[in-house]
């Protein structure tokens, strides 16, 4: 759990009262600290959700007008097969169905029958299903990356969403799910500021409006913004593998723990052929397979933004100055653009950048529905 969001729900639980349930496949300090912990067997946490789902219905705790009025039911994809091999897609489609269906598919997960697959007794699991059934009662589910980066997802997301939809306990203050993404600024620094192939500061590749208003701000031709996206991280790698990519430069994250089938990444990383450049602040698994390790400021030892967990752009300074020849990752990058012919579009100062490159931000985001201050 987040060290910062957690310390409020614990201050809330000595001043309001507030209940905290831990559910996970270990004993964590979280789970010391929360009112009741309740352990599952790893992957059969959708199950445990289908069932709290099953009882919600049973015991008629479903929000039926929010249902009537805002959901609709469909079977999701289902025939997933073996989805890290190459040019892997679904066979089967999602498609419509009606309630009635939805509660028959609930039938196979009982609080009895999902007990034997989880290790959750069938007690537990009504408990859960009871603090979102009762109508007098908020609820938040908040989940960090042991969900999101699940074998099946976006499957237990979809369905912790389906708990807060039936009860209509969703987007209004104290009831909602909240995925807490958990890495350096995924939000701020990923998804905000166009770091995805498919993505602008504002806008998408795949619009041309919205590339001739990138380029215009980067003073380079609209040409120079392909339209068409690229590879995705995991397709990236297997690219790293047959050869289509032969130089990476990694930063901020630690894909030689992370990825998924990983030895395929890790033999890719040392073929012939191959270089891997890698910006961290101490050795990891990933500088490991590094022919180039730069090494980088720590959060203190540098100032920047980053997306907090309200989504708003935050601030914050730099207390120490960073030992030796470490530098922040964004002034690595200037710096090697600059040495690239660069100067023109990455002219900002040492001693400024930081206020240069947040100024130019902005202008993706003028106007009164975007603005920044």
């Amino acid at each position: 759990m987040h060290p910062v969001l957690f310390s409020r729900l614990l201050d809330q639980r000595m001043n309001r009262g507030s209940q905290i349930i831990d559910f996970a496949t270990r004993t964590t300090r979280t789970s010391m600290a929360a009112d009741k912990s309740i352990l599952f067997r790893p992957q059969s946490d959708l199950a445990v959700a289908n069932a709290i789902c099953y009882e919600i219905i049973r015991n008629g705790w479903m929000h039926e007008s929010f249902v009537a009025e805002h959901c609709t039911f469909k079977k999701g994809l289902t025939n997933m097969g073996y989805g890290l091999e190459d040019n892997y897609s679904f066979t089967d489609k999602p498609e419509g169905i009606d309630f009635e269906s939805y509660k028959k598919f609930l039938e196979d997960y009982t609080p009895e029958k999902v007990e034997k697959i989880s290790g959750v007794s069938a007690r537990d699991i009504k408990f859960m299903a009871s603090l979102y059934g009762d109508p007098n009662k908020k609820v938040m589910s908040l989940w960090c990356m042991g969900m999101n980066q699940h074998t099946r997802g976006t499957w237990i997301n979809n369905l912790v969403y389906n708990i807060h939809l039936l009860v209509g306990k969703i987007s209004t203050p104290g009831n909602s799910p909240f995925s807490l993404t958990g890495q350096p600024s995924a939000c701020g620094t990923v998804r905000e500021v166009g770091t995805l192939t498919h993505k602008l500061p504002h806008g998408v590749v795949m619009n041309e409006e919205h590339r001739k208003f990138a380029a215009e701000i980067w003073d380079v031709p609209v040409e120079n913004i392909d339209p068409k996206p690229t590879y995705h991280t995991v397709e990236m790698f297997r690219a790293l593998d047959r050869g289509d990519i032969r130089f990476m430069w990694i930063q901020v994250t630690n894909p030689m723990v992370t990825m998924p089938k990983l030895k395929r990444y890790r033999d890719a990383a040392k073929k012939e052929g191959r270089f891997i450049v890698v910006s961290d602040i101490y050795p990891t698994p990933t500088t490991d397979i590094a022919d180039v390790i730069l090494p980088s400021a720590m959060w203190i030892e540098r100032e920047g933004m980053y997306g907090n967990s309200e989504r708003r752009t935050q601030y914050f300074e730099q207390m120490v100055e960073p030992p030796g020849e470490a530098m922040s990752d964004t002034w690595q990058i200037v710096e090697v653009a600059k040495r690239l012919g660069f100067e023109k579009q990455f002219y900002y100062s040492k001693e400024d950048h930081i206020t240069q490159i947040y100024n130019e931000y902005r202008r993706h985001h003028e106007g009164k529905k975007h603005a920044m201050a």
